[in-house]
């Protein structure tokens, strides 16, 4: 299930900017702070500047859109990648991103609406488990929020700590003063992936923290590497998918509905973008590597794609 992990990475980006405090409580009674973990800086070993960035350019009609796969969290955009990635963003007409998490529905299509109750959900077990994972007052903040909540948190808590990395690009992008353009509704994307995610996928987490954590070091081996390889290879990995008591047999829906119907409704967007000029188009990298990517549908439309891993 590292696939599980890597397709919602793409929304955990939106999740870190209200991730602590998805409810206003006392922060004397919140419980440890899950997410104080070693912070990449530069200078730390795990924070080597990247050689072999993420970065393609898309080539027709003599005007050239660039394309970068970011990891929402693990990288620090500002210390680890190449110079060239983000000089490329203020020479561009236009950014894009993925959503803009400053939407407003965003904090309500986190709610649960059914009254339900994630502690009861999970049983007094597994409810233990996340309370030693994220603190009592921690686990108690997501009580009442969907449970798609719980695991972007437990997942991102496996990686390193940075700013996240669209956040920073798109700050580049505003002190240049190129206009945001975002492919679809913050608040849509955690639609999509809500029908797929339940109790039972935390638990299953919970019960295999040793194997996230090494698949989430896998992810990000292979990101730093410029292994896109490795990275497509790990869309095949289900054992946390099956552990959530799942057949095989949905996994490829699953992929389709958060990967696949969404790259293929980006590109009637990214072609209007390129002919008005051309764009620096940062998503998160399974949309570029993964099952229907972006990459080859725009290929199939008359693109040129090519990676750049050099200034």
């Amino acid at each position: 299930m590292l696939r599980f992990l890597v397709a919602t990475a793409a929304l955990i980006v939106g999740l870190q900017g209200c991730k602590r405090e998805p409810t206003r409580r006392d922060p004397a009674a919140a419980g440890p702070d899950p997410w104080a973990d070693t912070v990449a800086k530069a200078g730390d070993p795990a924070a080597k500047r990247i050689t072999r960035p993420f970065l393609w350019q898309a080539d027709k009609d003599g005007v050239t859109t660039w394309l970068f796969g970011a990891v929402h969290m693990g990288v620090n955009a500002e210390t680890q990648l190449p110079g060239y990635v983000l000089e490329r963003i203020a020479t561009a007409k236009t950014f894009v991103m993925e959503a803009d998490t400053a939407d407003p529905g965003l904090a309500l299509a986190m709610q649960r609406a059914d009254g339900g109750s994630l502690r009861a959900d999970l049983g007094p077990e597994h409810w233990k488990k996340l309370e030693d994972e994220i603190g009592a007052g921690g686990a108690e903040r997501f009580d009442g929020l969907k449970p798609f909540m719980v695991l972007a948190v437990l997942a991102a808590k496996d990686l390193p700590l940075t700013p996240p990395m669209d956040a920073a690009l798109a700050d580049r992008a505003r002190a240049a003063e190129r206009p945001i353009h975002y492919l679809e509704l913050a608040a849509d994307q955690l639609a999509m992936v809500d029908p797929w995610i339940n109790a039972a996928d935390i638990k299953a987490l919970l019960d295999n923290r040793e194997l996230a954590r090494s698949l989430s070091g896998q992810l990000i081996d292979a990101y730093r590497a410029g292994d896109d390889q490795a990275l497509a290879a790990m869309f095949d990995e289900q054992t946390l998918w099956l552990a959530a008591g799942r057949k095989p047999e949905t996994f490829p829906a699953y992929l389709d509905a958060v990967l696949g119907k969404r790259n293929r409704a980006w590109i009637p967007q990214l072609e209007r973008l390129h002919a008005a000029g051309g764009a620096f188009v940062a998503v998160g990298v399974g949309h570029l590597v993964g099952p229907s990517n972006v990459l080859g549908l725009l290929a199939e439309r008359g693109f040129t794609i090519t990676r750049v891993t050099a200034p």
